[in-house]
């Protein structure tokens, strides 16, 4: 689909040397959309295929309407951007189609879909091998790091070969965008730019600038070109994916919309894009290393001096080797190359080794960093043959700060008394979330300090009590102090070791001061306290008067924690103990010997709550807005819960869910509704009420019984408007909201016409009752608007009515008519019809054209009686211009007294014969004396309908005629024979007249 336009490798180009304003402020072109033209004339790009932007407040049916009325066609669409790739039908100018679109007020930009090529030129093999990494002090750099696992480059090219022996490994989420799937061909240009910035340190082939980061490979072309689109595409995609650094060792000459605003949403997500500077030797704007979201990169070679094919220009950020580079190719091999292409991976590279050492740094101060780490080649300062100079790797490192700073504590050796704290400090950078944990030496985590706290930056601070989060003390041991820094996907861990000495004092400490407990209801009741450290531990019960009940257990060896004891109610001689007030003791008894007590009330209650249940009446009518009342007194503080139920028991209705009231009286009611907010079906309830205390005891209430009446007004849904077109049933349905005896009746104004049903019990819900469309007397009722009464009275004597309509609508109009009739153009009368009702009807007459377009109106909703009726035209339309087409429609609509409709159309023109017609022709018989004379004429005549035929004979088309025949036509085939005057070559003209009067002439000239 995609064509192949050969376009000029990486065309670059270059701002004026002597300027030194920054590239960078100067390189996006002030483009308007409405210069077509120019843009599609910059450079080479898919014949026909545009990318086109919409303004944000299009809607996708906007979009559609407008692409379609244009006729393009949307092929693919990038979201994050709101990008449309779109195809132009082919022999439509694209420069034209994209003139017409970008005049439409939605649409923002429409360019081309340019063509672009690889930045790299082969060289022999036999060169050196990695010269560049002494160059840039890779060593010693990797003596700092030699890249981090978490952080990723995504390599935008040709497709990078995963399973290289020195790529292996490494690879992360793959992706096509010329097919959209994660497959591809490997190419050597794309893992070449991945051995540069990744190849392993594994003893095989070569070492990459940044060994220990991954590679995300996004193939976009396909052969030697990648189409902007694509490329666009994958810049959202590495983004979206995780990419911290992004490789485009490709470019063109002509500035793209689509591009810009890709890398822009890339460097926003915080991902430093690179792009080679291009091999053209020119100072033109190469796109994207031009772009102000993207670091610029021309090539060096060994004695650091500028390639004679690099380009240069105010874009120009940084310079790097790109000489006889060697590295990773597909089909697991190695090779020498040269160009820009292989010098923006190690500015890559190098920009993954800082952001290993520090991953919250922003593409700004990335960018910034490298900028101190050069060597300044060239001119001082900024050129634009180097940029800001040639790349070091190991400066770049010593200038990326540290992320976190060490932690600092307030002492190595941290004593716990149980209200001993020690700090602990260090620098984190703002945008970050921090989190702090003690560890064991096992790295377990025991106690979570600080949880993912948002840090505005600078010196962070954070105390320990020396606690664990099981509640305990650390004991004596040595711990790890854990700090996790993370923002964006990335994360840093700071660490130090601590020295726990343990003098806490052991202790007991509950939560709570006081419980409430009812053996006969839980049987055992289970007090959780916090232990603070392992010791000796006892526990017992004494009343109220400070005697002991019963010992839980003595001198019991019990680790720190938190822990529970268990009583269940009973004393020593396993009794259950009275109602009142008791005490929990626990004791514990540290390795010196001392002693410290702790507390907690035990209030034992085994009685139920007591209280009352009355209701004001044992009689609820319910009609939808009384309400029936019942009263509640309690003694004493309950949790409450009150029903309505059958006299079975079945819970129908809550009226108040658990709910704690105070001793007093209260008042609840009842609608009449259950639980599904639906009235209750008459017959006997009770009120129900649960009544339980602070310690489980329950109480179960039931009221009196409630005899529950229906008195809400009966009402009958039905249909407002019924329709009765056949005659056979009508079937009208209705719906009871309560039983009652109905009466149906049937109304033409006040008299009643038929009696369906009288006072027939019904039960509630739906009903049907027929009417078969007869009167009292048996007979068929006209057509007409009738109506139906449904009355119901229920068992307390309630009534109500339900009216509706009826339309009687069982006469059809029956419609005879011509299918075709003759067209006399340029006539007062240029058509007339003659048709036939079957009933009086009103009737509307259309004339339409050969498309089908109504374009006159003869007649317009016309009162006519039954019988043979007519109508002309006058062969204009609607406006009074008369028209100029030879085949026309005729549509009538006749519309009985009740609404019900009739079609039917025919054509009218000079082509067609009437449907009855079959067939008819002329025999002509010769005189015996003259050959060259016909002394008769005999006609034939093939009809399917009888119809009257008129022949009128002239001696040429121009004289009137001097004789004329009249011929009744029986169905089938019929001949006539005319015996001729003393002339020859007469002119015949046959008029037939259908039983309708419609007529239809032919003419016969005996000379031709």
């Amino acid at each position: 689909m995609r064509g192949a336009l050969l376009a000029i490798l990486m065309l670059v180009c270059f701002l004026s040397a002597e300027s030194t304003v920054s590239a960078m402020e100067q390189l996006k072109p002030k483009i308007s959309k409405y210069r077509a033209n120019s843009l599609f004339q910059q450079q080479e790009h898919v014949s026909n295929e545009m990318i086109v932007k919409f303004k944000k407040d299009t809607s996708d049916r906007e979009k559609s309407e407008i692409l379609q009325l244009y006729g393009v066609k949307e092929l693919s669409h990038i979201e994050k951007g709101d990008f449309s790739l779109v195809i132009v039908p082919k022999g439509k100018n694209l420069q034209s189609a994209a003139a017409e679109l970008i005049k439409n007020e939605q649409i923002e930009f429409a360019e081309p879909n340019y063509m672009i090529e690889k930045n790299y030129t082969p060289v022999d093999p036999s060169y050196g091998k990695q010269w560049y990494l002494g160059k840039i002090q890779a060593t010693k750099a990797w003596d700092i790091t030699k890249g981090a696992s978490t952080i990723t480059v995504s390599v935008i090219d040709g497709g990078v070969q995963t399973n290289h022996p020195d790529l292996a490994g490494k690879i992360v989420y793959p992706y096509n965008t010329v097919n959209n799937s994660n497959t591809y061909q490997p190419d050597v240009h794309g893992t070449h730019v991945a051995g540069i910035i990744a190849a392993s340190m594994n003893k095989i082939g070569i070492a990459g600038i940044a060994p220990g980061v991954k590679i995300m490979p996004i193939n976009v072309f396909s052969g030697e070109y990648a189409e902007l689109y694509d490329i666009a595409e994958a810049i959202y995609y590495a983004a979206d994916h995780g990419a911290d650094v992004i490789n485009l060792s490709l470019g063109v000459d002509s500035y793209s919309y689509v591009m810009e605003s890709a890398a822009h949403y890339a460097q926003t997500k915080g991902v430093v894009l690179v792009a080679a500077a291009g091999n053209d030797d020119t100072n033109a704007y190469t796109y994207p290393a031009a772009l102000p979201d993207v670091i610029g990169v021309s090539a060096t070679d060994s004695s650091d001096r500028i390639t004679d094919f690099s380009n240069y220009g105010e874009y120009i950020d940084f310079a790097a080797p790109g000489v006889n580079i060697y590295s990773t190719v597909s089909g697991s091999t190695y090779r020498l190359m040269s160009g820009t292409s292989m010098a923006a991976p190690v500015i890559s590279g190098v920009s993954a080794l800082v952001l290993s050492k520090n991953p919250f740094l922003t593409p700004a101060q990335v960018k910034e960093i490298l900028r101190k780490s050069v060597v300044d080649l060239g001119s001082k300062g900024w050129d634009p043959f180097y940029g800001y100079g040639r790349i070091d790797a190991y400066k770049a490192l010593q200038n990326t700060p540290a992320p976190v700073s060490n932690i600092v504590s307030s002492s190595s050796t941290f004593t716990v008394t149980g209200t001993s704290r020690t700090a602990f400090s260090f620098n984190a950078p703002s945008g970050t979330t921090i989190s702090l944990y003690v560890q064991n030496s096992k790295g377990t985590t025991l106690r979570k300090v600080v949880s993912d706290k948002k840090w505005s930056g600078g010196k962070f601070s954070a105390v320990w009590d020396g606690k664990l989060d099981n509640g305990m003390f650390a004991s004596t041991g040595t711990y790890r102090i854990l700090a996790k820094v993370a923002a964006g996907g990335e994360t840093v861990y700071k660490t130090m070791n601590i020295k726990v000495v343990d003098q806490v004092t052991p202790s007991v400490a509950f939560s709570s001061s006081s419980t409430i407990f009812s053996p006969a209801v839980q049987g055992k009741i289970v007090i959780p306290y916090i232990l603070n450290k392992s010791a000796k531990v006892s526990a017992a019960i004494y009343d109220q008067a400070g005697k002991p009940v019963k010992t839980l257990y003595f001198n019991l060896s019990i680790a720190g924690g938190k822990r529970s004891v268990t009583w269940d109610g009973k004393n020593s001689s396993g009794k259950r103990v009275a109602d009142g007030t008791y005490k929990l003791t626990i004791t514990v008894t540290d390795s010196k010997k001392a002693k410290r007590s702790s507390h907690i009330l035990i209030q034992v209650d085994s009685k139920a709550p007591t209280g009352t249940i009355a209701t004001d009446s044992n009689i609820f009518k319910m009609n939808g807005t009384e309400r029936n009342s019942l009263k509640i007194a309690t003694k004493e503080t309950v949790f409450m819960s009150a029903y309505v139920t059958t006299e079975q028991g079945i819970k129908v209705k809550k009226l108040l869910g658990e709910k704690s009231i105070k001793a007093g009286s209260y008042t609840l009611s009842w609608d009449g509704k259950n639980d599904r907010n639906e009235f209750a079906a008459e017959g006997n309830y009770q009120y129900l009420m649960e009544l339980k205390d602070a310690a489980g005891n329950k109480t179960v209430l039931k009221s009196k019984t409630i005899a529950l009446q229906d008195w809400r007004i009966p009402v009958i849904q039905s249909i407002n408007s019924l329709n009765f077109k056949t005659k056979n049933e009508l079937s009208i349905p209705y719906t009871l909201t309560k039983a009652g005896a109905v009466t149906v009746q049937i109304y033409k104004d006040s008299a009643v016409i038929k009696t369906l049903q009288e006072n027939v019990p019904k039960s509630k819900g739906a009903q049907t009752v027929l009417w078969d469309g007869k009167d009292l007397n048996g007979n068929d009722v006209e057509d007409g608007t009738y109506q139906f009464n449904i009355t119901v009275k229920d068992s307390y004597g309630l009534t109500y009515t339900y009216t509706g309509s009826i339309l009687v609508n069982f006469t059809t109009v029956e419609i005879a008519y011509p299918s075709v009739v003759a067209f006399y153009q340029g006539e007062e009368i240029a058509a007339e019809v003659f048709f036939r009702l079957s009933n009086p009807a009103n009737v509307s007459v259309k004339i339409l054209d050969d498309s089908g377009t109504p374009i006159k109106t003869v007649l317009d909703n016309v009162p006519m009686q039954e019988g043979i009726q007519s109508f002309t035209w006058d062969g204009s339309d609607d406006d009074g211009y008369s028209v100029y087409q030879t085949s026309f429609k005729y549509v009538i609509t006749a519309k009985s007294s009740t609404g019900k409709e009739t079609i039917v159309s025919g054509n009218i023109n000079n082509e067609e014969d009437p449907s009855w017609l079959t067939s008819h022709n002329m025999e002509f018989v010769p005189s015996d004396e003259d050959e060259y004379y016909n002394k008769q004429v005999i006609f034939h005549f093939d009809v399917a309908q009888p119809v009257k035929a008129y022949i009128y004979i002239s001696e040429d088309p121009y004289s009137d005629y001097f004789d004329e025949k009249e011929i009744s036509l029986k169905k089938g085939k019929n001949q006539f024979t005319y015996t001729k005057p003393d002339l020859n070559d007469l002119f015949y003209v046959i008029v037939y007249e259908d039983e309708l009067g419609n007529e239809y002439a032919y003419s016969f000239w005996e000379a031709e």
